[in-house]
């Protein structure tokens, strides 16, 4: 900190690059990948991923295989175990995120809000600070 006090140019010159930094805090909030797309994208995964499953296990999972190769069963068996566990971490990525968007939505708002807050913070001292230098010149005149 320096031991004089701010000039109007200088005060001038803060202002406008702290409106510059609001800006710029404005918008990376919109450049953030939304987290709703990707809590839709995922429960999607897992939409696709349950009929992707349900349609390789119709008739015996790998039946044909199995036919073909029947020392190969047991590895089989686990390929078919794999996709229940497969669902169930989908899911609780699903239930993750789903929470996740919920906080992602409030912490963002708060964000706006306080950058909302501070820009008229900022745009009501510049406006007090042109007042009292644009009547300081109307006195003189």
């Amino acid at each position: 900190m320096s031991d004089h006090d701010p000039t109007a140019g200088e005060m001038h010159r803060e202002y406008e690059a702290l409106s510059q930094k609001i800006v710029l805090a404005k918008e990376s909030l919109e450049k953030i990948h939304s987290p709703a797309d990707s809590y839709e994208r995922l429960r999607k995964l897992r939409d696709e991923l349950q009929r992707h499953f349900a349609l390789e296990e119709q008739g015996g999972y790998m039946r044909e295989v199995r036919e073909r190769r029947p020392n190969w069963s047991d590895r089989i068996d686990e390929l078919c175990r794999q996709h229940a566990q497969m669902l169930a971490s989908v899911g609780a990525l699903v239930d993750e995120a789903d929470e996740l968007v919920q906080r992602t939505e409030q912490w963002q708002g708060k964000f706006e809000q306080l950058l909302a807050e501070l820009s008229q913070h900022e745009q009501a001292e510049n406006e007090i600070v042109q007042k009292a230098y644009q009547q300081d010149i109307g006195d003189k005149d």
